[in-house]
């Protein structure tokens, strides 16, 4: 299998390679990232969509697979292990698909490896789901995400900033995310919003979060910036 630094470097070609007769063995940032790289794009192809390989898909590619592994040595750019991810850009440019398929990758094709070294177990939400979990009160969902090693959240800020359960005021994210940052666990936010605006009328983090949440988010998020256009056909 081809390493994914090699698969990198062809901007022109973004189907997996493949070597017969050959499998990678061991557990590695460069192995985990061909295999982000590959169920990105047979889910891309499942859907009939092409896979656009741009230098966002590729760093960020890269950068999850080696915070994942615990492997930042030659990165020019500051990636904090113990810290989790803001990942936001605009719509359509791919955050979901990529963050799903990282999961995906993680979960499915390396569970026994995972459980065989203990690594830290990853779950994928959206935002809605939170929501809904708050609402009906379904405290086994909501404990698991609060205690899960690494929790992302996809679309984080289209859900509402308050629920009610028999008249009382929930605030599902902020109470969740609040939780994991008191128990220090790693929490990747994946969002169309902005950090902040000097626009009062435009939603952002910190003005739809607070003050307080959006500190945190900062203190406790490595932040990717997704640009470019939307790849929805």
């Amino acid at each position: 299998m081809e390493l994914l630094s090699d698969v990198l470097r062809q901007a022109t070609n973004t189907e997996p390679s493949r070597s017969e007769g050959q499998e990678e063995q061991v557990y590695t940032w460069r192995s985990l990232g061909n295999k982000i790289h590959e169920i990105l794009y047979n889910y891309l192809m499942e859907r009939g969509e092409q896979m656009v390989m741009d230098d966002y898909t590729r760093r960020l590619m890269e950068y999850l697979a080696r915070w994942y592994c615990g492997d930042t040595e030659g990165v020019t750019d500051k990636i904090r292990i113990h810290k989790g991810w803001l990942i936001r850009g605009s719509v359509g440019v791919g955050k979901s698909k990529l963050l799903t398929s990282f999961c995906r990758a993680v979960n499915a094709d390396f569970y026994d490896e995972i459980k065989r070294r203990q690594a830290p177990a990853i779950r994928l939400v959206h935002s809605f789901d939170v929501q809904t979990a708050y609402i009906e009160q379904n405290t086994s969902t909501i404990e698991a995400l609060k205690s899960v090693d690494i929790l992302v959240i996809d679309d984080v800020g289209v859900e509402n900033s308050e629920v009610l359960y028999y008249g009382n005021r929930l605030c599902p994210f902020v109470d969740l995310y609040d939780k994991r940052y008191r128990s220090d666990l790693r929490t990747v936010l994946i969002t169309n919003l902005l950090p902040k605006s000097d626009d009062d009328k435009e939603v952002t983090l910190k003005s739809k979060y607070g003050d307080r949440i959006y500190d945190r988010i900062r203190e406790c998020c490595n932040d990717f910036v997704f640009e470019g256009e939307s790849k929805r056909k």
